[in-house]
């Protein structure tokens, strides 16, 4: 039988803080690094904004850019294979961004 003794380090079982507050807590700040909207639900993000000019296409890549650096700082990294981006209007121009190193 093993003797009692304090945990110093992780999380405890059924707590306030479990891994999910602890995630809620990292991924709470990513809205304020970006310029553009931002919705979260569970583990999925959507960023979104009005693009008509080139003004706004950089400042959309600047957000990604952002992103690139707010994964980095928290060590918490997007699945570059399920990013994507989707353009509407039937008059929108294409244009290409780049985030992780790799075009979406």
């Amino acid at each position: 039988m093993s003797k009692v003794a304090d945990v110093l380090s992780g999380t405890p079982q059924g707590s306030v803080l479990g891994p999910f507050g602890l995630f809620i807590c990292f991924v709470n700040d990513m809205p304020d690094v970006v310029h553009s909207c931002v919705q979260m639900f569970a583990d999925d993000t959507k960023l979104y904004c009005e693009v008509n000019n080139k003004r706004q296409v950089g400042s959309l890549q600047q957000d990604f850019t952002a992103l690139e650096n707010w994964t980095e700082t928290w060590q918490l990294n997007f699945n570059a294979e399920k990013c994507k981006v989707i353009n509407l209007g039937p008059h929108t121009a294409r244009h290409n961004y780049n985030m992780n190193k790799g075009s979406l």
